[in-house]
Formats: structure tokens, C-alpha cells, sequence
């Protein structure tokens, strides 16, 4: 059973969502990153860190840690060139 899943059933329903997990599969979907560039950008700190499973080599991301990354990418795309490049 996927995380999300579990966690919704057990849920009360006056708290907050449930956070929802993403596969691998639907990250690179999402964020249009191949597994080796998602993987690198982790390892520079550029990218979200996956959730781990400690039963199996599974791992998931959070929806609203990739959501952030999107609107971050976003942001500084809109920033001015200068606030990019430090200078």
C-alpha cells in the first residue's frame, strides 16, 4: 500500500490533508527530469530529498517538496538577471 493511502484512512477529517507521495516515476513526469539529473541536482542540494521506505529500496518524495522546487524554478526565472548571477 502506498503511504498516502494509509495515512488518509487513519486520518481525522478537521486536521489537515494527508501529505500525498510521489514515485519516482511521477516526479520525472512532473518536473521533466530524467532519474541521473534528479538524482545529481539531490546530491548538490538543488533538488528535494526522497522519503525512504525501510522495508524496501522504494522511496517517495513529498507532492509539496516538488511543488516548492516548481514554484522556486519559477520564482527565478522571473527574478532580474542580476539577482541570478549574485551580482
Amino acid at each position: 500500500m502506498r503511504p498516502d493511502h494509509a495515512a488518509q484512512a487513519d486520518a481525522p477529517s478537521e486536521q489537515s490533508p494527508a501529505p500525498r507521495f510521489l514515485t519516482r516515476a511521477e516526479v520525472e513526469r512532473r518536473v521533466g527530469l530524467r532519474r541521473s539529473a534528479i538524482y545529481r541536482r539531490m546530491r548538490e542540494g538543488r533538488f528535494p530529498q526522497p522519503v525512504h521506505d525501510i522495508d524496501s529500496a522504494t522511496v517517495w518524495w513529498l507532492e509539496s517538496e516538488i511543488e516548492a522546487w516548481q514554484r522556486a524554478r519559477i520564482a527565478a526565472r522571473e527574478a532580474p538577471t542580476d539577482a541570478r548571477s549574485g551580482r
